[in-house]
């Protein structure tokens, strides 16, 4: 008899328990957060990054041919570069290379042809600039740390 008792409790304690956790049923994980599919279908349509809790936008761009942007400064460790872009008529590269602001090479942020999008992190406080290269369309945008 304390056996079924006890089994009955731990039954009802899951299901509890199961009633009670998060559902994140019909839900898109996007950048840490959980969204609805309409919700993710507005963001993706802008093909614009999402702000995120704990992240403070410095600046973006858009555009759609090679250039160096201005410089512009991460007072945190870690920061981090959104991008999105999409061809025109044909696939072309497009590239993102970061720069320190004394035209030290630090590393590359994106390299892909066609269609894509992505998040690369850097780190380390400072004055940076990009050098975008590429012919297609893009949205950029730095983001860092709080």
């Amino acid at each position: 008899m304390k056996r079924i008792l006890l089994i009955s409790v731990i039954l009802a304690a899951m299901l509890l328990s199961a009633c009670a956790a998060p559902s994140h049923q019909g839900m898109v994980r996007y950048n840490d957060q959980w969204l609805t599919r309409e919700e993710y279908a507005r963001i993706a349509n802008a093909k614009s990054p999402v702000p995120t809790p704990g992240w403070t936008k410095v600046t973006s761009w858009k555009g759609n041919s090679i250039k160096d942007t201005e410089t512009f400064s991460i007072t945190a460790n870690e920061w981090r570069i959104q991008w999105s872009t999409e061809p025109g008529q044909y696939d072309m590269n497009f590239q993102i290379y970061v720069f320190k602001a004394n035209g030290n090479w630090k590393s590359v942020a994106a390299n892909v042809i066609g269609k894509g999008s992505d998040v690369s992190y850097v780190r380390g406080a400072g004055s940076y600039y990009l050098t975008i290269n590429t012919g297609q369309s893009y949205t950029i945008t730095i983001e860092q740390k709080q």
